[in-house]
This record gives structure tokens, C-alpha cells and sequence, in this order.
């Protein structure tokens, strides 16, 4: 069993399908995606159902972790916009600090695009220290303090 949200996961399975269809599997599985295979492996890190018909790869890659902390980011972010009264066209500065070098480096560095489009943000800045109105978070047991301005 399995604590990842299923969204990270990838699905194997052994009939062949267009990509229209794996689209559409994948989103009713709630997976990331789905490959299909001739013959599905088992073994660490795969769940399999009886018939053997799909087998979900439930190992996390950095990649994939990377992502689910990306996700929990714009959530929170998205989530303080609301709180704030503030509308989808409203552009903010979202100002940041952390002590880990992951979150600083594999996600906000990484995504810096992404999660600036997806918060409506002009950027996401690091500051050696933010006021006491900055809001805790925590991501992949990491702590995050945000500030949008």
C-alpha cells in the first residue's frame, strides 16, 4: 500500500492503446501516465490487481516529488490569494524563505515559470527574512514561510 497521492503514480498495462485513450485511462485512474507494455514486471514499488491486467508503479521519483511539492505550493499560494480577496487577474510578488536548498533549488528554482503563471505571480523572490504576517507551510516536511505583497 502506498501513501502517494495516486496523481504521481504511473500505470502499466498490457493492452495496447492510442495516446487519445491513455490520456483518458489516466485520468480516470488518477495517474501521471500510462505506458503500455508486453508483459508487466512486479516487484518493488508496483501494485498489481489479481488479474494482472494493470499494474501501478508506486515508486517516487525525485521527479515526481518535485512535482507534488510544485502542486502544494500554488495550492497554498492560490489558497492565501483567496484569503486575501484578491482575483485571478491580480499580479503579487510572492516572497519566500526557507532553509532547504531542495525547495529553494528542485522546485521553485526548477518550476520558477510554472509556479509563477500558475499563482499569478511576477516572481517568486528569496529573502533572508520575512515579517511575522508571512505564512508557515510545510511541503515534503519541509518548512516554507510565504508572503505575498
Amino acid at each position: 500500500r502506498t501513501t502517494a497521492p495516486s496523481r504521481w503514480l504511473k500505470a502499466r498495462i498490457t493492452a495496447p492503446l492510442s495516446d487519445d485513450l491513455k490520456v483518458i485511462v489516466a485520468d480516470e485512474v488518477n495517474v501521471k501516465e500510462v505506458v503500455s507494455v508486453k508483459k508487466v514486471s512486479e516487484g518493488e514499488g508496483t501494485v498489481s490487481d489479481d488479474a494482472k491486467s494493470v499494474t501501478l508503479y508506486t515508486a517516487l521519483t525525485d521527479e515526481l516529488k518535485a512535482e507534488g511539492a510544485l502542486r502544494e505550493l500554488v495550492r497554498t499560494t492560490n489558497s492565501l490569494r483567496k484569503e486575501k480577496g484578491l482575483k485571478p487577474q491580480d499580479i503579487v510578488a510572492v516572497t519566500f524563505h526557507t532553509a532547504s536548498s531542495y525547495l529553494r533549488t528542485n522546485v521553485i528554482g526548477k518550476y520558477a515559470e510554472q509556479l509563477a503563471k500558475q499563482t499569478a505571480a511576477s516572481g517568486w523572490i528569496f529573502s533572508e527574512s520575512l515579517s511575522d504576517a508571512a505564512h508557515v507551510v510545510k511541503v515534503n516536511s519541509e518548512e516554507i514561510r510565504i508572503f505575498l505583497t
